[in-house]
Order: structure tokens, then sequence, then C-alpha cells
């Protein structure tokens, strides 16, 4: 499942009991005091990931709400890597989907 952080960008849980933990967050900050995520409103799960082990970004098959399916690059910044919500998303061009397609 695709997790959008209250504050930040997006984590990633597995349906089910890991979805409901990470739903249960709180985000205890001044101006905040609310669960840290919500399901993402556009995207719906990641359905295959292409990338090498321990590089900060992959290419992701991202499935939407409405069924659609793209190409996307998720990333995150080695200083937050580590932290809730620190994934970002970035929507790949027709030309580099056909690069990575050959």
């Amino acid at each position: 499942m695709v997790l959008h952080h209250v504050a930040y960008g997006y984590d990633f849980a597995h349906a089910g009991i890991c979805e409901a933990a990470a739903l249960s967050l709180i985000f205890p900050e001044p101006g905040y005091d609310t669960a840290a995520f919500a399901h993402d409103q556009a995207r719906s799960r990641i359905l295959a990931v292409l990338g090498i082990p321990g590089q900060p970004e992959v290419h992701a098959v991202v499935e939407y709400r409405n069924g659609s399916r793209q190409l996307e690059r998720i990333s995150r910044d080695a200083e937050w890597a580590d932290e809730p919500g620190a994934a970002d998303f970035a929507r790949h061009t027709p030309a580099l989907i056909k690069e990575l397609a050959a």
C-alpha cells in the first residue's frame, strides 16, 4: 500500500496488519498531533520494482486508484533514508520509459 505522510513524503506497507500499524502511528509535532500516515489519494500500490540494492532510488510500476499503471522513480534522500515518510515519487518521461523497456 502507498501511504502519504502528513508532513513529508510517502512510505509503503503491506496490506493488512502492517498497513493498520502504519495508519495508527501518530505524528507528535506542534501543529500536527494527528495520524502520521493516510492512504495516498492517487496511488494504490507498487506492483514491481527494479533497482540496485543500496541505491537511493528505484524504478517502480505503480498502480493508481483508477486502475491505471505508470512507471515512476521512487527515491529517498540519504539524509532521511531511515525516517518514516522519506520516499518521493517522480514520473518518467515517455522517452525514458521506452529506454528502460529496451
